[in-house]
Parts: structure tokens; sequence; C-alpha cells
């Protein structure tokens, strides 16, 4: 019987590829033999690319050789065991390389890298032998060069991961791309993607670049809106080792949206031309939110004016928001650019920053922006550990203000300006407290006794966090009221109130000087009353005082009315607080109102 002879180098590489457990690219054999080389003696020949089957062993493994993916893909494979060693995917050497193994039986969609389809062939494919959640780019056909497009084969080395994710590595180097790069199929709404876990790691950031060294670059090469989009609801990402440049025509280099679990890990983002780090909570449903992220060494510089670092946000009306999540040893660095921001937020709550830098010096920027206008309470329960600040800004209107904000060591040594607003809290890392005013707790009355409740200056806030319930006063004939202490200039106040959907009924808030006890108050002078008629329902009505009352404590009760057999009109509640006492029918009560008084 005839004895089949291999080259020994793929009959090794043969036995091993069967075994392969990890993909990896093998290294091209020293000797440059492509698919014409001559086999030996008794080899299975490679002629007329047709991988014919021994008539005498149709079940022996046989293993061959090609120079390219083009190669590959003119291959027509017969022999059931048969193996071929890919050199390279343009050409031996370039990191596309690897083993398959052909499938007579396969009908899988052809990926570009791991499953391959010949030229006019229905059923049987070329299968990759690796780990079925590990991809590299190159065998996709990216180069890395900066010069040729690799958004075609990084976007379907992604999609070419199965529904529970796995790593896509990209080599060093320039990976230039005309189009956005899409991670995840959800729609931040009713449709979630199906697609989780995708990590795309590189091989560094560039950020000391020394020696040979070579970073991983994402760069964009023509205008789009984002370089790389996520797509939510999706969860546990990873981002690592890369590089992120809008080369100043992609307007956002990364924006996610919907996100938990993920974690950006030593990444770089420069050159864009509106924002560099996008986080956006989603539609309804409720759970649309981003949660449980963490950021580590990532370092975002613009280069432009009127750009931001990084902006957080979320979408107030379906109560998602961008919350619990760690930034650790980050820099939102605006350099020199004027106008320019380094953090942006909005409907964002309880995120924490350690050793954090945010802003530069360039004219009219800032550190900081605590943006209230489109989110009454937000954002809040921000904290900020020995960071950098070089300058804070808060934006807020008459319906819509922030909530308390934290600094921890609020860095003084180069020059950074201290926050004037009350609800940014802190002390400096040389141990000086600033708007410590607004956690002042017990004491501080003006009536002969004491009253027991802080003096308390800006807009204070009557609630805290709890679930939302109402109180409908116009069905009940219900009253309810809060005690407070002015420590400056009683100037007015806002409440949160439904009518129930008809824009019909009425509101009536009056004020009293506290004298003793509820009734005792309400017994004397009204010194100011307001009747809100008719209003949009679910809205919050303010009042406010042309010259204010001095500061001392008052009374302000809430009572309603609403046409014979309306729905009603009232207030909404929340939770109990230290710093107003809340009333209702005159006994105290275990709920807050929603609103806040705003006092000089």
């Amino acid at each position: 019987m005839k004895k089949l002879r291999l080259f020994k180098p793929l009959a090794l590489l043969g036995i091993a590829a069967l075994l392969l457990t990890s993909c990896g690219s093998p290294q091209p054999e020293e000797n440059n033999s492509t698919s014409s080389m001559e086999p030996d003696a008794g080899q299975e020949s490679v002629h007329n690319n047709q991988l014919s089957e021994n008539e005498n062993h149709p079940n022996l493994a046989v293993t061959y050789s090609v120079s390219s993916m083009e190669e590959l893909r003119a291959l027509r494979a017969e022999q059931a065991n048969a193996t071929v060693y890919l050199r390279g995917y343009y050409e031996p050497g370039d990191g596309g390389g690897g083993s398959f193994y052909w499938d007579a039986e396969s009908q899988l969609p052809d990926d570009g890298g791991t499953v391959i389809q010949p030229e006019g062939v229905e059923t049987g494919r070329f299968i990759r032998l690796c780990e079925p959640n590990h991809r590299n780019v190159k065998w996709f056909g990216a180069v890395g060069s900066g010069k040729k497009d690799d958004y075609e084969a990084i976007q379907a080395a992604i999609d070419s991961l199965p529904q529970n994710g796995g790593t896509v590595v990209l080599p060093g180097g320039t990976y230039a791309v005309t189009k956005t790069i899409q991670i995840g199929n959800g729609n931040g709404g009713e449709t979630f993607s199906n697609q989780n876990a995708v990590k795309l790691v590189g091989q560094g950031g560039g950020f000391a670049v020394t020696g040979d060294a070579i970073p991983t670059t994402i760069v964009a090469a023509s205008g789009m809106a984002d370089l790389i989009r996520v797509n939510g609801r999706i969860s546990d990402l990873l981002f690592q080792d890369l590089c992120l440049s809008g080369n100043n025509q992609a307007q956002v280099c990364l924006s996610m949206t919907a996100f938990s679990g993920t974690t950006l890990r030593d990444v770089r983002i420069q050159q864009f031309s509106r924002i560099g780090l996008e986080i956006m909570g989603g539609e309804e449903p409720v759970g649309n939110y981003n949660i449980s992220n963490r950021f580590e060494t990532v370092q975002i510089v613009a280069s432009m004016d009127n750009t931001t670092c990084l902006l957080m946000d979320g979408v107030y009306s379906a109560n998602n928001d961008t919350w619990l999540t760690v930034f650790n040893n980050c820099s939102f660095d605006t350099g020199s650019c004027a106008g320019a921001t380094g953090a942006w937020f909005r409907f964002v709550d309880s995120n924490s920053f350690y050793r954090c830098q945010f802003g530069g010096s360039g004219e009219g920027s800032v550190g900081i922006v605590f943006d209230a206008t489109a989110n009454h309470d937000f954002p809040c329960g921000m904290a900020f550990y020995d960071c950098s600040v070089s300058s804070t800004q808060v934006l807020e209107d008459e319906s819509h203000q922030i909530r308390k904000n934290y600094f921890y060591g609020y860095c003084t040594a180069n020059g950074e300006e201290l926050p004037t607003h009350n609800r940014l809290i802190g002390i400096t890392d040389t141990g000086v407290p600033f708007n410590m005013e607004e956690l002042t707790i017990g004491g501080g009355g003006t009536n002969p006794g004491g009253s027991g409740l802080p003096a308390k200056r800006g807009a204070v806030d009557t609630y805290t966090a709890a679930e939302y319930n109402h109180l409908n006063l116009a069905e009940t004939g219900d009253e309810v009221g809060i005690r407070f202490n002015a420590g400056g200039t009683f100037r007015g106040a806002t409440f949160y109130m439904p009518n129930y959907d008809n824009n019909l009924g009425s509101a009536t808030i009056n004020v009293y000087k506290w004298d003793t006890d509820y009734r005792q108050s309400k017994a004397g002078e009204v010194l100011y009353s307001v009747t809100f008629e008719n209003f949009d329902n679910n809205i919050w009505n303010r009042f406010e005082m042309a010259d204010g009352l001095p500061a001392g404590e008052y009374l302000l009760t809430i009572t309603a009315t609403a046409p014979e057999g309306d729905a009603g009109c009232g207030v909404w509640t929340k939770g109990k607080t230290a710093v107003v006492e809340t009333y209702h029918n005159g006994y105290l009560a275990e709920f807050g109102l929603v609103g806040q008084i705003l006092i000089d």
C-alpha cells in the first residue's frame, strides 16, 4: 500500500491545529512555499485549486498551505478531513493567517474571518480553528497602516462574535475608519441588544510611547457623528489599551447609551469636534439607565474650542439616569481651548471620581458644569475625592435646581477656583471647608426658646428621596404645611402639584409667622398669599415675593379646591426631612412635600 507523506512542518501543524484551544496567528514557515508548491512524492497534490480526495484513503487527514485569503476562497475541498494553513490575509506574515478545517456539510454564513465560503460553493465551509469567543481584526483583513479603510474588517470581527460576546484584539497600529463602529444592536428603548460582553482590546493607548512600542489607534478618516457607538441596553463591555482619535472629523469619539457592568481601562480619547465621551441613558422602559460601570485611567484631551470632554446625561421623563459609576485616575483636559468643558453633568446621581482632573486654562473654559435646567433635583450625590477642578458652573432656572454634591480634598495647589454655589459642599486639600452652612444640623432658631430646626439658606429641599405619593387636597378638604427656619431673607417657594390630568382646580399657599405651635401660628396674620388657578398637571408651581420676609421661622400652608365632580387637586409627597417639619391637618407627618423653599 502506498504510504502518504506530508511536509513535516505542515504535518506537525495539522496535528497541532486539530488540538488548538486558543486562536493565535501561526508564524509562516521559514521557506517561501505557497499554494503552488509541488508536494513530495505521495503527498496529496494541490493543483488547479482543487483539494482532491485520496482514492485509497478517503478519510485520511491532509494539510495544505495557502498564502492569502484570496487563495483560500479559490480552493475546492472534497477531502473531509482536510486542514488548510493560511499564511496571511493578504500575504504571508501579515497577522491574518491561521489554520482552518473543511466542514463539507456547513452552510454557516461567511463572516470574512472565521467562516469562509469558497467561490461557487453552496454547501461546505472552511472553519477557523480558534476559541469561539476570540477574534483578531487582522483575520478579517484589517491592516492598521492608517492608510487603508479598516472599518469593514473591524465591524466584521465584532459582528462575528457569538451573542454571549468575546474579545476582539486590535494589534498595535493605526486603524483608519470611514464609518461609525457599532457595538450592540439595541435602540436604547424597547429593543435590547442581543449581543453583550464585547471586549475591544488593543496594544496600548499611547499615553507615553517610547522605544518600539506601537499603540493601537482607531482614527476617523472621514466626517461622522460618532467614531464608536454603543447601542443599549447592553452589558459587560470592555474597552482597553486603545487610543480613539476623532481626527477633528468625528463629532463624538465614543457614544454610549443604556449600558451596565462596563469598563474602560487605559483609554485615550482625542481630537473630537464636539464631545469626547458621551454617556446617555435610554428611553422608556425604566431600566435603560447606566449603572455599575467603571472608568480607569481614561484620558480625554480637547483640541478644539467649545468642546466637552465628558458628557453624562439620561432621559429625565423615563427616569433613566447615569448612576453608581466610578472614575479612577482619569483626566478631562480642556488645555488652552476656549469655551471648553471638562465634564458636563445633567441627569446623574451618585457617581464617584477619585484623583481625577477637570478642565484647563483656556479663556471661558470650565472644569465641571452642573446642569439642572432639564431635570429638577439633578445632578445630585456626585462625589469627588482628591480631584483637581479648575472651576465650576451651575445652571438652574426657577423650576429646576441641583441638589447637594460633595468634594473631599478639593485641590487648591494649581489655582483652582473654589465652588461658590451652596449645593457644592466640601473641604479643600488644606482642610478648609466651603459651603458647609448647608449641612448645619440642629439649633439656630430665632424664637426665644430655640426652634430645634437648622437655620437654612439657599434652595432648601422640603423632602428626601423616597417613593412618590400624592395627597388629593381638594377631594378630602385636607391641609398640609411646613415649618422652617430661614437663615436669611425668605424669598419664595416651589411645589410639585397634580390636578389629575385635566388642568382644573386651584391651590392656595399662605405664609404665617411661626408662633408657639401650628394652631397659634395659623391664628396670626397672613404675611403672604398666592393662588394657582387651573394650572397644568404635574408642574412646579412657584412664587416669589418682591421684598421677601426677614430671617426667622415661618409656617407655610397649602389647601386646594376643584369644581364639583372634578378629579381634584393636590400635592406630591416623598420622604420626611429634618430640615423642616411637615404637617398634615395640623399634626406632624411622616412625609415631606415635594418642593423647595428659597432663602437668600
